[in-house]
């Protein structure tokens, strides 16, 4: 049996169309008030997309027990996004489970078709209120053959596979690293690169037979270059990875502090103009990595994710 720890995800792939199958098991002495009430919320919105955005309304079926006995225990929803679970009593461990609708492509949301799942832990994970700083374990439990992508580390020892279903454990050291870290899960294309002695990879999903120009390592090599150049200091990570959703159509990007997330047109590829705009997208979201991410105001040095900050 793995070690526990306070706050234990684990997130199904593929096992309902277009969800994601969502279990907590959480350390009630580590979480709960002094009066039993274990209290959790999900962001209302995500850094770099400053709108309320009200993911709890993709959330359904969110239900509590004892993880050991499987007991039914009483959970409410008390606002629109914050669920709280009562009478823990004598309980040591709280399993929270919920769905997760997952069907819109966007580099702030949730996707799962049969080839792919991406997602942002703002709009899937719920956490306890007043407890950013526990440190969690995240299962990714998906079918077999897939690759993961994520800035999350994994777990040492940590991966497993069965006859259809494979786990992968990742590990936040705390709710603003969850947040800040999208996976992207499927079929993928690895790209990767050194700049600095950093290490950097451009994961692709979703090409459909479109070839990426041959130059893309040395295109972002250089881009990373001349970013750094400007700041004039060392790379402000130890890794750093290019999610790449590409589609029929659409276009956006979201920035992260160890990644960023691309949305583009696959057939955009095909064209230098096309191209270009894509790297200056990807040029874009890897300057906030400095400005934004680690520079800004104080006001947002910690955000509230549940409403508006000015």
């Amino acid at each position: 049996m793995a070690d526990q720890v306070a706050l234990d995800y684990t997130i199904a792939v593929g096992l309902a169309p277009g969800e994601l199958l969502v279990t907590l098991v959480a350390s009630v002495q580590a979480v709960a008030t002094a009066d039993g009430l274990l209290e959790l919320f999900l962001p209302t919105w995500t850094p770099g997309s400053y709108l309320i955005r009200e993911f709890a309304r993709q959330l359904s079926r969110v239900e509590a027990s004892d993880a050991e006995t499987n007991l039914r225990l009483p959970c409410r929803k008390v606002a629109k996004n914050r669920f709280v679970v009562l009478e823990t009593g004598a309980v040591e461990r709280v399993r929270i489970a919920y769905r997760v609708y997952a069907h819109e492509l966007t580099v702030r949301t949730a996707d799962v078709t049969q080839e792919h799942a991406f997602w942002n832990h703002a709009c899937v994970l719920l956490w306890p209120v007043g407890h950013d700083d526990l440190e969690a374990r995240i299962t990714l439990d998906l079918p077999a053959g897939w690759d993961v992508a994520t800035a999350l580390p994994r777990q040492a020892g940590s991966s497993g596979l069965e006859a259809s279903r494979q786990h992968v454990t990742l590990m936040a050291r705390g709710m603003e690293h969850a947040f800040d870290s999208p996976v992207l899960a499927g079929t993928l294309r690895r790209v990767p690169w050194t700049t600095r002695g950093i290490e950097h990879e451009a994961v692709l999903d979703g090409l459909a037979g479109v070839e990426p120009p041959a130059s893309l390592a040395q295109d972002l090599h250089r881009i990373v270059e001349v970013a750094a150049d400007v700041f004039d200091l060392p790379l402000p990570y130890e890794r750093f990875v290019f999610l790449c959703l590409f589609a029929a159509d659409g276009h956006g990007g979201l920035e992260h502090g160890e990644s960023t997330t691309l949305l583009f047109s696959r057939t955009a590829l095909r064209s230098d103009k096309g191209y270009r705009e894509f790297l200056a997208l990807a040029a874009h979201e890897l300057f906030h990595a400095w400005n934004v991410k680690r520079l800004r105001p104080v006001e947002f040095w910690r955000y509230d994710y549940e409403q508006e900050n000015y």
